[in-house]
Formats: C-alpha cells, structure tokens, sequence
C-alpha cells in the first residue's frame, strides 16, 4: 500500500495573467535572472508525494510516516532507507517550469547524518531539482527521492527527523535558473536557499579549479534563512585531507551586498562555519545571525579559516563548541574558534579585520579563542571593530592534553607575533579552566592567569603547597621608584634595571579576581600560602627570575577578589595574610571543603589564617561552608578583618579556639557582619569563639550552633575581650552544653 499526501505549500498554484510577474519576482527578487514573456493562459500545477513500502527498508521496526507536507522518519538505522515518490502533473493550458525541494526541518544528529539521493546525486540537508518544463499534454513526471542512513552513522540511531517536501512552479516561458545554470555563463550570484547550497557544492567538488584564473567573484543578492537546518560548510580541506591542499577551497570574492544568512548550524570535526576554508579571499558586506557551531578545531561563525580578509562583516548570535578530539595516545587541538573567523592567515600578506561587529556570542574551545578571530598571523592588520556581549570560555579539563597558553581576548584570541587589530569591547566576560595533574601544573596555572580561572584538580594526586606570587606571567606591574619606572613586562623590567645601574627595591602589584580551584576524589593539597609586603632574606623573585639568600628582594601589594576553594581536602595549613597598608582582600570563600593540621599542639597552626597587620578595613569578607575540620590546633583564625560567615561547619578536636576573631594591638575592629550559623562542635580544647576588641557598628549573628564536650578549663565556649557601645546581635537557639558559660552578656542568646 502506498501512502500519499497533496503537497500544499505552493504546489496547487493557479496563476492568472496579473500575477505572475509579482509571483516571479517574490521568488527572485531580481529582473536580472527573470525574464518574462506574459502569455494568456491558467497555471495549475498538482503535485502528491507518497512512500513507496515496496522499495523502503526498515531492518529493526523504524517507521516512515505523512504528516501534513513532511516525511516523519522514527528510529531508522544504518542501511534501512525509505522511497518517496514525488508525482508532478500539469492540468494548466499553458506550459510550467517547476523544481522539488525536500529539506529536513530538524537540526539533530540524524538530520546530519541522513543522506537524500535524487536522480543519482546525493545531498545533505537540503535536496533539490533543477528547473524542468511540463507541457500540459503529458501525464506528469515522477521525481523518485531516496532517504538513507549510512552504514557507517553512529549518532543518530534511535532518533526522528522530519522532511518538508515542496514544488515550486512558474508560467513556461519564465526564464527561471538557479547558481548552477548562471555559473555556466560566468555569472555567480546567490538568490535564495537553493543557490547557496549549490553554490556550497560548486565549491566543495572543486569546480573554481576548472573556473579561468581560479577565483570567483560571489554576490548574495538577498536575505537567506536557512531555517535551523545543518550546514555543510563552504569550502573544505583538500581532496587528499590536507588542510594545505585548496583545491576545494573558496578563492576569490564574497560579497554580501549587507544582507544576511541566518539559522544554520554545522557538527564536523574541523572548518565549521558558513565558509569552512577559503583561500586567497576576501569576504566582506556580510551578516549572519543565529549560528550553532559543534567542532574539534578551526570553528568560525562565517568561516573557520581563511587566508586573507574579512571586511564589514557582523556577526550575531552565534554559539560554538569545540573540544579536543581523540588521536593517538590522548587528544589534540580544541581551538583557532571565533565569532566571526576561526583562524586568519597568510595571503600574501594581505590579511586585515576592519570593520566587523560581533554580538551576543558565546564560545567554548580548549585554546585560541577569540571574540571575532581565534587566530590571527603575524602582521595582521585591522581597525574599527567591536566585541559585545562576548561570553568565552577557555576550557583546558575536557579531553586534556596538557596545559596550554589559554590565548583568549575579546576581539583576538591568539596574535601571532606582530598584530595589531584594533578594537572596542563591551560585556566581554572571559573564564579560564584549567586541568591540573600535579602540583607543579596547578601552580603554573596560578602562575600565568589570575583573573577569570577555575583550576579543577584531578583525582587522586597529593599536591604540595601551593603559591598566590608575583610572576613574569600574571597580572603584575612592576615599579622602580629611583627612576619612577612602571610597567608590566617582566623583561622590559630586567631590561630597565641593567641599563640604569643603581635601584631601590623593586614594587609589584600582583591582582587576583574571580578565581577558583575545585578538589577531586581522593586528591589532597598540603596547603595555600598568599602573602603580601616585603620580601627579604631566603626568598625567590618569579618576576626577575632571581635567587636571594638574604637582603631585601621585593615589596609587593596583592590584591585579591573573589577567590574560591572548592571541595578541597587540605591536609595543611592556609595562610592568606598581609604586612602591606595598600593590599586589599575581598572576598575569600571555603565551600564544601576539610581541614586538617596533623594534630592539636600550637606548633600544628590555624587550618585558615586570613590576617591583616593593619586595622585598616583592607582585608574583609571571608566564607566558610559546609566545611568540616579535624585534629587542629585551632580552625579559623582571622584577625583585622571585616565580615567574617561560618555556616554549617562541623569542628571535631581542635588544641583551641574553632574560631577566633581577634584584633591585635591596633584598638577594636569594626567587624561590619559576623554570621556564625548551624554549626557543630566537638571536642574543642578551648573556647569555642573567641573574639577580641569588637568595635562599634559590628553586627554579630550567631544562631542555631550545637556543641559537646568543648570550652576552657573555666567551661567558657565564648568570650571578647571588649565589646564596644552601638554593636548590633542577633544571638539564639545556640546548645552549647550543659554548664557551659558565655562570657559577656552581649553574646549570650536573646
């Protein structure tokens, strides 16, 4: 039994005299490819599709269904395939040109990986006929489509994909054509949807090689949405698979005319985009919009990698992901991936970026990314140009190979050599992430990307201590106050001090922001040192790359903001602390992480230290969740330090304090929020909470902890050493324990 539909979208057409030029012309907007003879007569095109079940084959229970105009294809597999039989008659009086277009409406592994099969010639997500005359005295032609799944696809088994199946129609004497009919005559041209893919397969069977002086000159001549469907890139790698091989590549000149191609996206291992490889080009005037980009290298929201230019090119929307893919022994690349251009090379030195736009893009690769280009060779040049609202992510944990410069920026993300694009960026926001596999990675990381990083440890590695320092790398400045000298390149720096004899000690200032470092199972760290002021005696200059055994080396101001540890297990000691009046820390946050210092006795330290020398509002705001401390001398020490949190800790057997609060010899501190919530405390050698001078204006929550066998030999779980007027509590539901005492009356519950 054969199933049948009438396809309704424009194939019961009836034309009268009046309309067919306006019909003509809103199918091609253009006189120049339309010529006209009107003629009297009606046009009445019938078309119906149906499945052929005696020459379709489902292996294992798939299904080809009619829904409406579409072809619904369920759960078919490698090597089944389904028949469709698409009949066209003419009941006019005059007589019809008339083309089949079969398009997938779903953009899911399948629709990538179907092959459609018409007239011997195969196509990928969208298939079509040229345009053929009908007389009125025949009985119709059959266009018979062939819908497959090849042996060897993987990804799309078990899913469902659709078939939007249409004819198109216009009077006889219409001269209609498509790309490939105006390609014959020298004249290249893209009108509409069809165009653009045979002009994609023009491109990618090597037909410009056979076009005189290799390269063409390429106008779109209107707005083409390609409707979500996947891509096949124009241009690709050479016949041989050698990406220096350009025998498939598009040469010469595309110019968009300013208009805009829309909705399409692309899932290949490399070359991804509308251009996939174009050589010795230029492509220029051009807009896309809606872009969905999966690769493992060279992905670019117009072209993945081109040797030459790119002018007044604006990009919008665009989302790409490219992760290392397997080879031998590991992975390999993830990278050269842009809003508009993935990789920008050699042309014989012409290679410039002016005048293009991107906006509201969103891109992921292990390396070399870029708002606009990924890379971009030595000596390219560019002016003009805007990045906003740029999300990138530098992502080095998935498929890891290594630790690699992560090469990320708003416009460029890796310049070769000399570059100079020049550009404005707004909302660009870039993070980092980093793999590391041993201490010495981890701390390289640290070393050379300070701001915007996430460091995922990996499972089952005992790290050492590990270092917030001035380096060559990060974000330093460097001062030579003899010569009132700044900058930061190190080796400017080391160039400054050996031609300009005597100096004083060097100053940097070092800023750390939005950075974060994740535990794994089984991995432990031995500690975390960042310390600020002045350095003497045996210590290391990362930034002049110098050994000191004694003297002074180095005064340094640090400043932290918004770093975070992450399900940590440290075995150690962390001591984050300044001697420096100019450093400020803000934000300092422990979630989900253990503590331990190897056992109770002083010599054991605080598991966190987070000290200010001086009273001075610097050092503030630091977070303890959900973390547990065991076999410590003493927990969480901070001392000069506004804003303190610790909430739903567990403290077991600590030498003293599970919290101290002090304030040194510089007067009351004013501790702005202290927040100590649902907590637990055993075994706590001292008080529980210990508190210094409280300055005023300090507002103190400490609600809902419970305790058991903890206080000091006098049963005291919480003490201050003063406790100034006009500070605000908020003190209750606390269980401290059966004889247990509060010191002072202000920090007992409400």
């Amino acid at each position: 039994m054969k199933k049948k539909f009438l396809i309704t979208s424009i194939l019961s057409i009836v034309m009268c005299m009046s309309l067919i030029a306006g019909a003509t012309f809103a199918l091609f907007t253009s006189e120049s490819n339309v010529n006209i003879s009107v003629t009297s007569g009606t046009v009445q095109v019938n078309a119906v599709a149906e499945i052929d079940n005696s020459n379709t084959n489902f292996g294992l229970g798939g299904s080809a269904a009619i829904n409406g105009s579409n072809v619904v294809i369920d759960k078919i597999m490698p090597m089944d395939y389904v028949t469709v039989n698409v009949k066209i008659e003419n009941e006019s009086d005059v007589d019809v040109k008339y083309r089949a277009i079969i398009e997938s409406t779903d953009s899911n592994a399948l629709a990538n990986e179907l092959k459609v099969t018409i007239g011997g010639e195969d196509f990928k997500g969208l298939a079509y006929t040229e345009w053929t005359k009908l007389t009125p005295e025949t009985d119709g032609e059959t266009i018979v489509v062939k819908i497959a799944l090849p042996t060897e696809a993987t990804e799309g088994q078990g899913q469902t994909c659709s078939y939007n199946v249409r004819v198109e129609a216009v009077q006889g004497n219409a001269n209609v054509t498509a790309f490939n009919d105006r390609a014959k005559n020298g004249e290249y041209t893209i009108y509409d949807k069809v165009d653009l893919y045979q002009f994609a397969k023009f491109v990618n069977s090597g037909k410009i090689e056979d076009v005189q002086g290799t390269s063409i000159d390429v106008k779109l001549m209107a707005d083409i949405d390609l409707g979500g469907a996947m891509w096949t890139p124009i241009g690709t790698i050479g016949s041989n698979g050698n990406s220096t091989n350009f025998d498939r590549s598009f040469k010469g000149t595309f110019d968009g005319q300013n208009f805009t191609v829309s909705n399409y996206k692309v899932t290949s291992y490399g070359w991804a985009g509308l251009f996939g490889l174009a050589h010795t080009a230029e492509i220029k005037n051009l807009k896309v919009y809606g872009v969905e980009l999966a690769a493992n290298r060279m992905a670019g929201g117009v072209v993945g990698q081109l040797y030459g230019s790119i002018t007044n090119v604006h990009a919008q929307k665009v989302i790409a992901n490219v992760v290392p893919n397997a080879v031998a022994g590991g992975y390999d690349n993830g990278d050269k991936v842009g809003g508009i251009v993935g990789w920008l090379g050699d042309n014989d030195n012409n290679r410039t970026i002016n005048n293009c736009t991107v906006k509201d893009i969103t891109l992921n690769a292990y390396r070399d990314v870029g708002g606009i280009a990924g890379y971009a060779a030595e000596s390219t040049t560019g002016s003009n140009n805007e990045a906003e609202d740029v999300n990138i992510t530098a992502d080095q944990s998935v498929n890891y190979y290594g630790n690699k410069n992560f090469c990320a920026g708003g416009i460029v993300g890796r310049p070769e050599g000399d570059v100079s694009v020049e550009g404005t960026e707004t909302g660009v926001q870039i993070k980092t992430i980093g793999y590391a596999l041993s201490t010495e990675a981890a701390q390289q990381l640290l070393d050379s990307a300070m701001h915007n990083l996430t460091i995922k440890l990996a499972p089952n590695v005992a790290f050492d201590t590990l270092y917030i320092r001035p380096t060559a790398k990060n974000q330093t400045t460097m001062y030579c106050e003899t010569h009132n000298y700044t900058t930061s390149s190190a080796k400017e720096f080391k160039d400054h001090l050996a031609e300009n004899g005597y100096h004083t000690t060097p100053k940097y200032t070092t800023t750390i922001k939005d950075v974060k470092i994740i535990g794994a199972e089984g991995a432990t760290v031995a500690g975390f040192i960042a310390t600020s002021g002045h350095a003497y005696g045996d210590v290391y200059d990362y930034v002049l790359d110098k050994d000191y055994d004694v003297g002074s080396a180095y005064y340094l101001t640090l400043n932290i903001n918004n770093l975070t540890f992450e399900k940590v297990d440290f075995i150690g000691k962390i001591d984050i602390n300044t001697s420096d009046a100019d450093s400020v820390y803000d934000g300092v946050k422990f979630v989900g992480c253990s503590f331990t210092t190897g056992g109770t006795a002083a010599a054991n330290g605080a598991a966190i230290r987070y000290y200010n020398e001086s009273n001075n509002g610097n050092v503030k705001n630091i977070s303890v969740v959900d973390c547990d401390f065991n076999n410590c001398y003493q927990g969480i020490y901070v001392h000069h330090v506004n804003g303190v949190t610790v909430t739903g800790c567990e403290f077991d057997t600590t030498g003293h304090n599970a919290i101290a609060i002090q304030s040194g010899d510089k007067g009351a501190v004013n501790l702005k929020d202290v927040v100590i919530t649902g907590n637990t405390f055993d075994n706590i050698g001292d008080r529980i909470i210990r508190f210094g001078e409280i300055g005023a204006d300090s507002n103190i929550t400490i609600q809902n902890n419970v305790a058991t066998n903890s206080g000091d030999e006098d049963d005291e779980v919480m003490k201050a050493v003063s406790i100034a007027d006009g500070i605000t509590t908020n003190i209750s539901n606390n269980s401290w324990g059966d004889g247990k005492k509060v010191a002072n009356d202000e920090l007992k519950d409400n």
